[in-house]
Parts: C-alpha cells; structure tokens; sequence
C-alpha cells in the first residue's frame, strides 16, 4: 500500500512540476500577442505615413506636367486675343 501511496504522490508532483513549468512559461510568452498586434498597428501606421509622404511629393510633380503641357494653350486662348488685335492694328 505503500507502493501505491508513493507512485501516487509522485504522479502528483510530476504533475505540480509540469503546471509550475507551465504558469512560468506563460508568464513569460503571454505578452508576445499583444506586441505582434502593436507591430501590426505600426506597421499600417507607418505605410501610411509613407503614402501620404509620396503622395507630397508625387502630387506636385504631376500638376507640374499638367501645367507645363497645358498652360500654353491656356495662356494663348487668354491672351490670344490682344495678340491677334495689336497684329491686324499694326498691320
């Protein structure tokens, strides 16, 4: 009976043993999950920043195309007529 009581209370600290190992692990990785969804966050964060900061510099350069092909024919359907009179008086 003796036998019994000791294979008993041995299974019975193994199992202490295990569960003991086991809060400290815990302990240890339980707060990884938390910091994997702050990287997320940074990470959405920080491409954000980078489009608006590429957009900052994308947005002027294509207005500037924009404005250098089609001033031209902008400025001369403005100005076209002062043009075309001092042309038709001097002549």
């Amino acid at each position: 009976s003796s036998k019994v009581a000791s294979t008993k209370f041995q299974k019975h600290m193994d199992r202490l043993r295990l569960k003991v190992e086991e809060t400290k692990y815990s302990k240890l990785t339980g707060n990884l999950q938390d910091h994997r969804q702050d990287d997320d966050i940074t990470a959405k964060s920080m491409t954000f920043a980078a489009s608006v900061g590429l957009n900052m510099i994308v947005a002027p350069l294509s207005f500037g195309c924009f404005m250098y092909f089609f001033a031209g024919g902008v400025l001369d359907y403005l100005f076209a007529s002062s043009n075309d009179n001092d042309d038709v008086l001097s002549s």
